[in-house]
């Protein structure tokens, strides 16, 4: 095996041992797509054919299937990985911060508006209710809403078709 192929086939061989954990019901399946990979790198001239071969043969689908039935390993960040991450995360807080204020002070304005109208109607039929009128309310408003009903239902009732 050609030594570009041999560093595409490690790659995806050792990437279970280095970044996952696999589950004893697991292994044989990440078995077989090994010894898959390793007759395809066998097989294959140059990493360029490999890794054509590996998109076409369905090998990377599987590959992408047994992913999820493995457990990810926690993986220590160096420092030069932990402070590209910090400057990645400054850069989006940078892009998406005025977004992000905004829809707050939306979901804010939102928030204390529902509960004007909520304590507003509770005011009002405590007032009612004080009153001795909410039965009476109640009644009425669903005599109005049972009308707007029944016109609604004979307006498509006498409806000309077209």
């Amino acid at each position: 095996m050609r030594d570009d192929v041999k560093i595409c086939v490690s790659s995806r061989v050792d990437f279970f041992g280095q970044y996952y954990d696999v589950p004893p019901q697991v292994q044989p399946e990440v078995d077989e797509f090994i010894a898959q990979v390793q007759a395809l790198g066998e097989r294959s001239a140059d990493a360029q054919q490999f890794e054509a071969e590996f998109a076409s043969s369905g090998l990377s689908e599987k590959f992408t299937a047994i992913l999820p039935k493995c457990t990810p390993k926690a993986v220590a960040m160096t420092e030069e990985q932990k402070a590209y991450s910090k400057q990645v995360k400054q850069e989006m807080w940078q892009e998406q911060k005025g977004q992000i204020a905004k829809d707050v002070v939306k979901d804010v304005a939102q928030s204390v508006a529902m509960r004007a109208e909520s304590d507003a109607m509770q005011a009002r039929r405590r007032a009612m209710s004080e009153a001795g009128v909410l039965d009476e309310y109640t009644r009425a408003s669903n005599a109005v809403d049972d009308a707007k009903y029944a016109a609604g239902f004979l307006s498509k009732l006498f409806k000309k078709k077209k």
